[in-house]
């Protein structure tokens, strides 16, 4: 699904009726962007889709999760959101005794 980026980004910050967070984690990080994953539920479908974005690492960073690479403003294109599926996995841990 695609998703102009104005839009991607309140998604981001939780200000969508359409769409609710449902895990949102940082797959790298460097010294001015983290980058994140995050996966949002279309509260109309049920559907799941996921998609990744950076922003700056403090607030002294002028990026945004889905700017122009050429520009500190807002894409004006389109986010491609993933369509994803929940899975459930069993993780071994071990404990001290």
């Amino acid at each position: 699904m695609k998703i102009d980026a104005k839009k991607s980004a309140a998604i981001v910050y939780g200000d969508s009726e359409e769409f609710e967070t449902k895990q949102k984690e940082i797959i790298d990080t460097s010294r001015w962007p983290i980058q994140t994953s995050i996966v949002i539920k279309e509260k109309a479908t049920g559907k799941f889709f996921q998609s990744e974005y950076s922003e700056g690492a403090t607030e002294y960073q002028n990026e945004r999760e889905y700017q122009n690479e050429r520009a500190f403003e807002y894409d004006t294109g389109d986010i491609e959101w993933v369509e994803v599926t929940p899975v459930n996995k069993s993780v071994i841990v071990y404990e001290e005794l």
